[in-house]
């Protein structure tokens, strides 16, 4: 009996196209939003006025100094021991680094044929000392030193997004619209928020489908967590908060009957269904205190939550009881001692001029002028916890 052989070059021109068309044909991953441990917040009405002094014990402020080109915009603050990291990607399209008594350090500038490109966000990988800088327009993160400012490595980032996060050697990348184009991980499946690993292999994503029709009204907020090695997620709009923690999504908060006991309802528009009309900010976290800002037309809010008495309290005004400069509720940094807010020098002189600080009380607010101009970097403020 004839025995039939075959070639042995199209037995593996047939093995790799197999292989090709396997490759091509596998949809990116998706993994669905966890709703089993949702947990309603219950405030049964907003209080119109709170004294720091309840919960913070003292305060401190750092005087960031003078750079080659000055901070307009903070668009993310990372506080570390020995580092403040501070972003100014619309204005100046920098990443400023300065010492932890605001000495300034260094001005990192991603650059393309001579001009400077706008940087998305930033992220720091704490325990390596390393901050991650990504430019949206480049598809790319650039790593850095902190403490010398060396650029370490390029990764290349498939799709295009506008937030970045560092949870367990990983990415998390998220953008606000959803679309489909050559080279995007999502052209199959369109996920909002992707995860990759270190050499930018996109791995999987959550949110593949947008709760309204205009991708505005859903834009998505980040910052990670410390204390239980987690990213919050909050979405404009959204009565809902999210986490991002081992791999998986879940929804944590839910706010949807909260605007029924405040004293100025929203006006909805047509596109807003009654249940998602916050505009949420970054939600910051600590073992013992949450804390989120969000407005409500003219009306702006800060909710507190006491994790150890499980109380919220829903606060229009914070009044600084301690050293009586009004507090501007930019916060963006938070640890177990303390919580960190930019203080803009316009804030400053604004009141110092218009006399909003009894003189007999102003004795901080006047030496934190001395010298301070419109064109002055901003002012870090450590609001310090009571114990």
């Amino acid at each position: 009996m004839p025995v039939t052989r075959f070639p042995v070059f199209g037995l593996l021109s047939l093995a790799v196209f197999f292989a090709q068309s396997s490759c091509r044909s596998k949809p990116p991953v998706h993994k669905e939003i966890i709703y089993d441990s949702i947990k309603t917040i219950k405030v049964d009405s907003a209080t119109e006025k709170v004294k720091v002094s309840s919960i913070i014990d003292s305060i401190g402020y750092v005087r960031l100094g003078a750079s080659p080109v000055p901070i307009s915009f903070v668009d993310r603050c990372i506080c570390l021991d020995h580092h403040i990291v501070i972003l100014d990607g619309q204005v100046a399209r920098s990443v400023f680094i300065f010492d932890q008594n605001g000495a300034f350090q260094r001005t990192i500038q991603i650059g393309r044929e001579g001009k400077i490109i706008r940087i998305a966000d930033i992220c720091v990988d704490k325990e390596n000392k390393v901050l991650y800088v990504y430019a949206g327009s480049e598809n790319k993160i650039f790593s850095y030193d902190i403490s010398t400012g060396a650029k370490i490595n390029e990764i290349k980032i498939a799709g295009s997004f506008r937030k970045i996060s560092h949870l367990n050697d990983k990415f998390i990348l998220i953008r606000d619209q959803i679309f489909q184009s050559s080279g995007d991980p999502g052209i199959n499946n369109p996920n909002r928020i992707g995860v990759f690993d270190k050499k930018g292999t996109f791995l999987y994503g959550f949110l593949n489908k947008s709760i309204f029709e205009m991708p505005e009204n859903g834009s998505l907020s980040n910052i990670e967590c410390a204390f239980n090695n987690s990213i919050k997620i909050s979405q404009a709009y959204s009565d809902t908060l999210y986490e991002l923690r081992a791999g998986n999504m879940y929804a944590l908060y839910n706010l949807s009957l909260l605007h029924k006991n405040l004293p100025h309802p929203p006006i909805l528009s047509d596109t807003l269904s009654e249940q998602n009309y916050l505009v949420w900010e970054p939600v910051l976290e600590n073992k013992r205190f949450m804390f989120l800002n969000y407005a409500i037309e003219s009306q702006f809010y800060t909710l507190i939550c006491d994790k150890q008495s499980g109380q919220f309290k829903l606060i229009r005004i914070i009044l600084n009881d301690i050293d009586h400069i009004p507090l501007s509720r930019h916060f963006f940094d938070i640890n177990d001692k303390r919580i960190a807010e930019v203080v803009y020098p316009l804030e400053l002189l604004s009141v110092r001029d218009h006399s909003i600080v009894n003189s007999a009380k102003a004795e901080k607010l006047y030496e934190l002028c001395q010298g301070l101009s419109a064109q002055s970097n901003p002012v870090i403020r450590y609001l310090y916890f009571r114990k």
